[in-house]
């Protein structure tokens, strides 16, 4: 059975990822695999630059988050190496920056782009 603490550890960082999330205007579930440490550097910097949080997430922490605002269709997404990029000023930002080469052609899955509205309508 798991230690106590490291379950309220746990419902913490998901807890935060579904206020992250709320607050989001949109967001990119986005699979690092295959960046280097010089493209990894890259891209933060540039997300950074554009006001948007980006961050490494465990895959069954943000698939409890996900499933908390409606947005269960996405739980399909998350599998291997899986980040996080969510704005909340810009609604494009995100999708820009992964899109717009900072993550293309690097092996992996790609990226899969959310919308949550401020109406707290949640579609995927």
């Amino acid at each position: 059975m798991a230690n106590a603490n490291v379950i309220n550890e746990k419902a913490a960082v998901v807890a935060a990822l579904v206020e992250r999330l709320n607050g989001a205007q949109s967001g990119v579930i986005v699979d690092y695999s295959g960046l280097t440490v010089a493209e990894d550097t890259e891209l933060r910097s540039a997300m950074r630059k554009e006001g948007v949080e980006y961050a490494v997430v465990k895959n069954t922490m943000m698939r409890r988050a996900l499933d908390s605002v409606g947005l269960e269709a996405l739980d399909e997404k998350l599998h291997g190496t899986t980040s996080l990029a969510t704005g909340t000023e810009d609604p494009i930002a995100p999708i820009r920056l992964v899109a717009g080469g900072h993550c293309r052609g690097r092996g992996g899955r790609g990226a899969d782009h959310f919308s949550v509205p401020h109406n707290a309508r949640r579609y995927a």
